[in-house]
């Protein structure tokens, strides 16, 4: 990068500016682009100069495999080096809690982000389980259930506990707690084994 007057630019390897001086702020380039401001608002661009996503920003932060945080009207999201909103800017914060796998947070409840799918389960659970696992395990009002990496229901919340599936492929089981009594559920949900009452 390069400075004059006061304004930022960049230059190569061997001193030739390539985007003249014209930003407030600026920082090297990261997955082929480069997080810039002016007058305080920040936007990225590539590395002709030309503009990715528009200065609107509050703040970026740096890329990770492709995806960076973003700040806007005091709330988060998380954003591609297309400068496409991949998670809209409803956050508090996130967080890296696995492999390819964000934990979105708003208003203390949890979400997950996938960045090997580009996927996302919106942040409106309490708590989360598994998060790798093709479905995942989510608390919502006290109950359990399960949903897919896109946040769609795979069966409701509305078990006491429950654990993991065995399997995924359709021929596995789960066993649930509802109305003090423990069962065994299929992947559609439906009771296949009544184990008996909730030990103590």
């Amino acid at each position: 990068m390069i400075e004059v007057d006061g304004l930022w630019g960049f230059i190569d390897k061997d001193g030739n500016e390539i985007i003249p001086p014209q930003f407030d702020e600026a920082e090297d380039f990261q997955d082929g682009v480069a997080r810039v401001a002016i007058e305080d608002k920040w936007g990225l661009i590539d590395k002709k100069g030309r503009i990715v996503t528009p200065y609107q920003y509050e703040g970026i932060d740096d890329f990770d495999k492709g995806f960076a945080e973003f700040e806007k009207f005091n709330k988060k999201g998380i954003i591609d080096t297309n400068g496409r909103e991949i998670v809209p800017c409803f956050l508090d914060n996130s967080m890296l809690c696995a492999e390819h796998t964000y934990l979105l947070y708003r208003s203390n409840k949890k979400g997950l982000f996938y960045t090997d799918e580009k996927t996302y389960i919106a942040p409106e659970y309490e708590e989360i389980a598994q998060p790798r696992d093709p479905w995942v395990m989510v608390q919502k009002d006290g109950k359990w259930g399960w949903v897919d990496h896109r946040g769609n229901v795979i069966i409701p919340c509305r078990y006491d506990a429950a654990t993991q599936f065995n399997s995924f492929d359709g021929n596995g089981y789960a066993t649930v707690l509802q109305f003090g009594m423990q069962f065994r559920i299929n992947s559609r949900g439906e009771m296949i084994l009544r184990l008996g009452p909730e030990k103590e």
